[in-house]
């Protein structure tokens, strides 16, 4: 994700954070629990709702400042 305002607004997660901080809004999903075995992460969470998908973002890039990393993520 690019790092503007214009960039940072289009996501609904965005605004939905937004709104559960300000508005008393329906949460986010929350890990609640991470476990790491050999190359396998499992992660526990909590949602309020049920979730279509979810990503996971990573980098091993740590030569370059965060807005300039090279980002994976998979699904």
């Amino acid at each position: 994700m690019g790092h503007n305002h214009p960039v940072g607004w289009r996501p609904r997660e965005i605004a939905t954070f937004f709104n559960s901080i300000f508005k008393d809004g329906i949460l986010l999903a929350k890990i609640t629990g991470i476990e790491k075995r050999n190359a396998v992460i499992k992660f526990d969470f909590e949602s309020m709702v049920a979730l279509k998908n979810a990503n996971f973002y990573y980098t091993n890039d740590t030569l370059n400042i965060n807005a300039n990393r090279m980002w994976n993520s998979f699904q």
